[in-house]
């Protein structure tokens, strides 16, 4: 009887470590409680190609991320009661360095297309740059630009709906799009 008993014992005693073990780790939030789950607490990390006015780019006098792109990052940290922090890179490097844990997401000129929505998650189409082709360098290959980030983040779906869609209805995106663009470029669903 008494071994039965030990073993019982044992058995509590592994689930219990392994449900408190569970909770060790990464600073994990959930969405039910309104908190963030970031690469660094309170941070909100965003990858962004900064040679890309005016979309995005450096201030000369200022020596700070500027442009639409960078505006819509402070928007939607702010959104999410976190502070920015925007991590240059070049646009080759933008999605291959969510893999390396540089930053959260990407808010830069990145389009949906098949390859990127399979291997990460995005946010819904937020802008189309088709109707920018004089203002900008280049075009992408596709014009439709999201937020994106690693496949089953927490982050993606909370920059959604607590963020791109008030900042949407508010019409806050419309406006910076406006003042920087002189057109609009929000796509509204």
């Amino acid at each position: 009887m008494k071994k039965k008993n030990k073993g019982k014992y044992f058995a509590i005693s592994l689930l219990a470590a392994g449900i408190l073990l569970t909770g060790c780790g990464r600073n994990e939030t959930t969405q039910a409680e309104g908190k963030v789950e970031t690469i660094e607490t309170g941070v909100l990390k965003a990858g962004m190609n900064l040679e890309q006015p005016p979309m995005g780019y450096v201030d000369e006098e200022s020596a700070r991320p500027a442009g639409f792109q960078a505006e819509v990052a402070e928007q939607i940290a702010e959104k999410l009661g976190l502070k920015l922090e925007i991590i240059e890179t070049t646009q080759g490097n933008l999605l291959k360095s969510l893999d390396a844990d540089l930053y959260d997401c990407v808010i830069s000129m990145v389009g949906i297309d098949e390859w990127n929505s399979e291997k990460y998650a995005a946010t819904n189409v937020y802008c189309d740059v088709s109707g920018l082709e004089d203002v900008l360098e280049e075009m992408p290959d596709s014009t439709q630009i999201a937020v994106f980030g690693k496949k089953g983040s927490k982050l993606i779906p909370m920059i959604e709906t607590q963020a791109l869609e008030p900042l949407k209805k508010e019409g806050t995106l419309s406006e910076i799009s406006q003042r920087l663009l002189g057109r609009d470029i929000i796509v509204e669903e």
